[in-house]
């Protein structure tokens, strides 16, 4: 093997030693370990599909941690009447449902 094609080698393993020390460090930036994780937050993290509330049934909506079947039929009632939610803040319009319920279903909602 000449001394062009060594060096060359050489280069590209130094290169692509660097290209995953840049990766590992953007990963390990965003990464935060220094505090550990409360079972809400990781209940928070796991993957949940979000619930259309325009869409959805009875049976789907009080599958939502905080609501039960009542709150679901008053979110069919509104949505009936008003033809439906333009943004999920308007869940607040319904009968039953304040600030802390609706804290607690929003992460688990959507409009379309």
């Amino acid at each position: 093997m000449n001394k062009l094609t060594k060096n060359s080698i050489i280069f590209l393993i130094v290169t692509l030693l660097g290209a995953i020390g840049l990766i590992g460090f953007e990963i390990w930036q965003y990464t935060d370990v220094s505090k550990p994780c409360s079972a809400e937050e990781i209940e928070r993290m796991e993957i949940h599909p979000a619930v259309n509330i325009n869409t959805a049934t009875v049976k789907e909506l009080s599958a939502i941690s905080g609501m039960n079947e009542k709150l679901s039929e008053s979110v069919l009632a509104y949505r009936a009447e008003h033809g439906g939610f333009q943004e999920k803040r308007e869940l607040l319009n319904v009968k039953g449902i304040g600030e802390e319920t609706y804290r607690e279903i929003e992460p688990y909602i959507t409009t379309k």
